[in-house]
This record gives C-alpha cells, structure tokens and sequence, in this order.
C-alpha cells in the first residue's frame, strides 16, 4: 500500500516523527502545549501546496487528522537551508 503523501505529486518530502523525551531539565512545548506528533510536508513552490490542500487524498487525511487530534498549530512557512551563507536574506524580505 503506498503512503498517502506517496501518492500526491507535489509532494516533494514529508516528515513525520513522534516526541522524544530529552530530559534538559525542562519541559519543551509551544505555548501551553507540548504536542505529540509533528509533519512538515515540502512542496516545490505555493502552488503545489495549493493543489496538494484541493486533492482528495488530502480532504481524506484531513479528516481523520482532526478526528483524532484535540488540538495543533498548523502553518504556512518558507524554508531555506541555514548553512548557505544566504540564508538571511529570507529574513530581510
């Protein structure tokens, strides 16, 4: 059975991973929650990000997502490498 993010084209890499317990002495979270699970799905540019939240499999995905999810934070968000030295004219656009 192929992966349901295998099946959507513009896909280009997707993450999924689980919380690790790393005991620094502190609880890690975001706001007031820390959450279990994290995906980051890559897409080539805006427009397959587009397609990939109109295709099907995504509205199938979606709806399992928030059937068992109580809460999350979703967002839109242009990455670039951190180690080429031009990394920070993202942060200056």
């Amino acid at each position: 059975m192929t992966a349901p993010f295998g099946a959507i084209p513009d896909v280009k890499k997707a993450s999924i991973g689980r919380r690790v317990g790393v005991d620094l002495g502190y609880e890690r979270s975001l706001g007031d929650s820390a959450y279990e699970y994290s995906a980051v799905i890559e897409f080539e540019d805006e427009a397959g990000l587009i397609r990939y939240l109109r295709h099907p499999l995504h509205q199938r995905l979606g709806s399992l997502f928030w059937e068992n999810c109580n809460s999350s934070v979703i967002s839109e968000v242009e990455f670039v490498d951190g180690r080429d030295r031009d990394a920070v004219m993202l942060l200056v656009k």
